[in-house]
């Protein structure tokens, strides 16, 4: 009887686990934290759009986005062979957002992403706009 009831037990903790996953396509498990995960050099993998799910993997060559751990972030846009540069910072402002702060033009323009992945190897950020997938550079 006991057996029995550590076994239910443990599977209604189990449920209870995995139904509290912070973001929509995990991970599951991660034994670092979310700001060292987050922490790396990215490029584009894919960028899909958001209202017709259309796909795109190619064109974002030269792309890298750079989050430090220090709150500082760093935008490199390579488009038609003009370089653009962003840099300010970043936070997490709920449990699965992230926004990043930087100035264009002498104004501040916050964006702010929706995390759907984020692993050691895989960011994965949606906007009203896009799905952006990331892999480390």
């Amino acid at each position: 009887m006991r057996s029995r009831f550590s076994v239910i037990s443990f599977f209604v903790f189990f449920v209870i686990f995995i139904s509290c996953t912070k973001y929509e396509e995990g991970p599951l498990i991660s034994l670092r934290s979310r700001k060292a995960r987050i922490s790396n050099t990215w490029v584009i993998q894919s960028v899909t759009e958001v209202s017709t799910g259309h796909v795109t993997y190619s064109g974002y060559e030269g792309w890298e986005l750079q989050i430090s751990e220090d709150g500082q972030y760093k935008k490199n846009i390579l488009y038609n062979g003009n370089q653009t540069i962003y840099e300010g910072g970043w936070e997490f402002v709920s449990a699965d957002v992230v926004e990043f702060q930087y100035l264009e033009n002498q104004e501040e323009i916050i964006e702010q992403f929706k995390i759907i992945r984020l692993a050691n190897k895989e960011l994965w950020l949606r906007d009203h706009l896009e799905e952006v997938h990331y892999m480390p550079k």
